[in-house]
């Protein structure tokens, strides 16, 4: 059976939240709490779920990680990563093998190549 996919709509603030996020950037990276609402929201509407954060220095690779569980997956920009207060509340954080000089990737193409190994493990 295909995962499902859940829309959260308007009233449940998830684009309120995301617009929150982008204006309190000192706010969030110094308060673990300012994440809770937005966490305690999600699992009202999909029940328990599993946080992964990705960072280039995790040493779990995204391949070794079970994504078959419901999971909300975490992503920080290729500048500063995720904030101290996201990596706290992850209960995994990974990292996608990168080859050669390259260091990390841009956060576009490091929540493409998860979502896709995601999709991958869940499709088997």
């Amino acid at each position: 059976m295909a995962p499902k996919v859940v829309k959260i709509h308007t009233e449940n603030n998830l684009f309120q939240y995301v617009d929150t996020l982008r204006r309190n950037r000192e706010k969030r990276h110094k308060n673990r709490e300012f994440f809770l609402p937005w966490f305690d929201t999600v699992r009202r509407a999909l029940g328990p779920f599993h946080v992964v954060g990705s960072s280039a220095k995790a040493v779990i690779d995204i391949s070794a990680h079970d994504f078959t569980r419901p999971t909300v997956l975490v992503v920080g920009n290729e500048t500063w990563g995720l904030s101290a207060a996201l990596k706290e509340m992850c209960d995994t954080i990974v990292t996608i093998p990168i080859a050669g000089s390259a260091t990390s990737l841009n956060v576009s193409c490091a929540a493409s190549i998860i979502l896709y190994e995601i999709d991958k493990q869940r499709r088997a």
